[in-house]
C-alpha cells in the first residue's frame, strides 16, 4: 500500500500532471462559460420576442431569469431602433 501512495504522490507532483490538471480545469471552465453565454443569448432572444408581443417587463424578467434592468434596456433599445 505504501508503494501505491508513494507512486501517487510522485505522479501528482510531476509538472506534466499539474499541467494536464490545469488544462482540464481550464477546459471545464471554458465549457461552463460557453453554456452560460448560450443560455444568456437564448434568454435575450425570448425577451425580445416577448417585448414584441407587449408582455410586461416584470413578466419577461420572471420568465427569462433576466433582471428587470436588462429587460428594460432591451425595451429602450427596441424603442430607439
Amino acid at each position: 500500500m505504501s508503494d501505491a501512495v508513494t507512486a501517487y504522490h510522485t505522479v501528482t507532483a510531476s509538472s506534466e500532471f499539474r499541467e494536464m490538471e490545469r488544462l482540464r480545469v481550464k477546459a471545464s471552465h471554458d465549457e461552463a462559460q460557453a453554456l452560460h453565454s448560450a443560455a444568456k443569448r437564448k434568454a435575450l432572444a425570448i425577451a425580445r420576442n416577448a417585448l414584441q408581443k407587449n408582455i410586461s417587463i416584470n413578466d419577461i424578467a420572471d420568465i427569462t431569469g433576466l433582471t428587470h434592468d436588462e429587460v428594460e434596456k432591451l425595451h429602450n433599445t427596441r424603442d430607439t431602433d
